[in-house]
């Protein structure tokens, strides 16, 4: 008669793994910790020893500890554990498979759901990664390069918020009325504005010189003015 699946749950988060890593690029050559969760599944085919899932969870630590410090560490990447799950998965089937088919416990798969360094090496891997780029010209210039592209988008951003408000808002330069319609609602004069170049104006961009309304008019939220 063939026995049930049964599935055992493991974490290491309360005693973690440590590996040593090594990056000549970045100088880095340090200990970190690391954290393994996932879950094994087997069949008892030999019930005599009763509840064994605390041992097979153990035994799943165990074999992914010594799957992971077996690797070599120019095989690691810090950045991205997660790269190296499928290989460590295999290791440790293979090694509890050993272990525990001649006690009549058929290991049938060893899944990794997480598979990371603490949030402490985290940071300071990060740190040293991103203070190397800085160091490197051609990084260094691809860096500024997305910050300014980044800050253009932002100002941009920033403009199209503030020309939104100035659309919404304005006062009447007859009445003094403030509105949000292109007509005043006291007096019925209609929305224009005077540009820089002396053209007159119903528009977001003059007719004459192209200038938007919104950069000629920086204070038009302060104090709307047509």
């Amino acid at each position: 008669m063939d026995t049930e699946m049964m599935q055992v749950a493991f974490t290491n988060e309360d005693r973690t793994t440590p590996l040593h890593i090594q990056d000549t690029t970045v100088n880095l050559d340090m200990d970190v910790d690391v954290i393994l969760a996932g879950s094994v599944s087997y069949k008892a085919k030999n019930t005599s020893y009763g509840d064994v899932s605390g041992y097979i969870r153990d035994s799943a630590k165990t074999a992914l500890t010594v799957a992971l410090c077996s690797l070599k560490p120019e095989e690691i990447d810090p950045r991205n554990l997660a790269a190296l799950q499928p290989g460590l998965e295999d290791a440790a089937l293979q090694r509890m498979q050993s272990e525990w088919k001649p006690r009549g416990i058929e290991i049938l798969g060893v899944e990794l759901s997480k598979i990371a360094t603490t949030e402490e090496s985290a940071a300071f891997i990060n740190r040293l990664y991103e203070m190397s780029e800085l160091r490197d010209p051609v990084k260094l210039a691809k860096k500024l390069e997305e910050a300014t592209a980044a800050a253009k988008e932002a100002l941009v951003e920033d403009i199209q918020k503030v020309e939104a408000l100035g659309e919404a808002r304005w006062r009447c330069p007859q009445c003094r009325t403030i509105n949000e319609g292109k007509f005043c609602v006291e007096c019925g004069t209609r929305r224009e504005w005077k540009c820089s170049c002396g053209a007159v104006n119903l528009g977001r961009f003059c007719t004459e010189c192209g200038k938007m309304r919104i950069a000629l008019n920086s204070n038009m939220i302060k104090n709307p003015q047509c």
